[in-house]
């Protein structure tokens, strides 16, 4: 009997070798999600992409996705900061379980650069306090901004490690005030 693993979609949206989720160690809690394309995420931007990967898993089970430590190094996020795959998105009608990852690069586009420049006397002399030396109030400030776009950008090549993905047992409230309602799809799907 199946209990939870990750499969390929059959209906993939990227043209690409898929790589299915793997721990990089023994004891590794969670599974890394390889990116399946090149990707390139400018300051304050996000983008989404299809995994082509799926996940079947107990009905009490959830699939949650967290970032990779390392994604604090890039200043990169999860758009919905962390992702939950509930049992019955696994071959809804709408995805077939597809796995969609939003990521958000949180670089800053610009810097602002202060410039302290002191203020010159008409003939080019330092403006001097009243014991001779230079006057420490004798500067303003330049203030000029810098487009760190290029520098910011952030560059995910196909095959890197992006998220982790781990298995968890989802409990019920002793009520468990559910709609009957069938999955058809996912993101949201279910409404506000």
């Amino acid at each position: 009997m199946k209990k939870r693993d990750y499969e390929t979609v059959s209906n993939k949206k990227n043209d690409v070798e898929i790589t299915e989720p793997v721990k990089a160690t023994i004891n590794a809690s969670g599974c890394d999600f390889f990116c399946p394309v090149d990707l390139e995420i400018p300051p304050n931007t996000s983008i989404y992409f299809w995994t082509d990967i799926k996940a079947y898993m107990k009905p009490d089970e959830v699939l949650v996705l967290a970032p990779r430590s390392s994604a604090g190094d890039y200043n990169l996020m999860l758009t919905n900061t962390i992702g939950l795959i509930d049992a019955d998105y696994y071959n809804n009608e709408e995805t077939e379980g597809n796995i969609k990852i939003g990521l958000r690069n949180l670089n800053p586009s610009v810097g602002v650069m202060h410039t302290p420049i002191r203020i010159m006397n008409e003939d080019g002399t330092e403006v001097l306090d009243e014991n001779g030396n230079p006057d420490p109030q004798a500067v303003q400030v330049n203030t000029s901004f810098i487009d760190l776009t290029e520098h910011n950008t952030i560059k995910i090549a196909a095959g890197d490690r992006i998220v982790q993905g781990l298995f968890f047992k989802r409990l019920d409230t002793d009520t468990d005030r559910t709609k009957d309602k069938v999955r058809k799809g996912g993101f949201g799907h279910t409404g506000k």
